[in-house]
């Protein structure tokens, strides 16, 4: 409510929150603070988590596990780990070599 009478109070909140990411770059670096955004919102704002077969899994430190919902309906026993390559903290493992499709008309933004 006091943001409603004082406007400007958020103008400085985000002008402030802005100040603080980049100091937080500055320490930790960009990427791996990316990352550990990336896997705090995966758990609490999209409620995914790792089981037990997660940590067997040579995917782990770059996958979000499961959905709670998923879990909750069908388990988690139908899980396997992946095991039989080399534990990667790489988050472009996958993508990395996929094939991208982009549409004519998403070719000024995207290439």
């Amino acid at each position: 409510r006091r943001a409603l009478r004082h406007p400007g109070l958020g103008w400085l909140g985000l002008k402030v929150q802005h100040a603080l990411a980049r100091v937080a770059w500055l320490a930790v670096g960009k990427p791996k603070l990316y990352r550990s955004e990336g896997a705090l919102r995966a758990g609490h704002d999209a409620n995914y988590h790792q089981f037990d077969a997660c940590g067997r899994c040579s995917m782990r430190n770059i996958c979000d596990g499961f959905h709670s919902d998923y879990a909750d309906l069908f388990g988690t026993d139908e899980a396997q780990p992946i095991s039989d390559v080399p534990l990667t903290d790489d988050p472009l493992h996958y993508i990395r070599d996929q094939e991208k499709i982009v549409e004519p008309e998403d070719r000024s933004w995207a290439l």
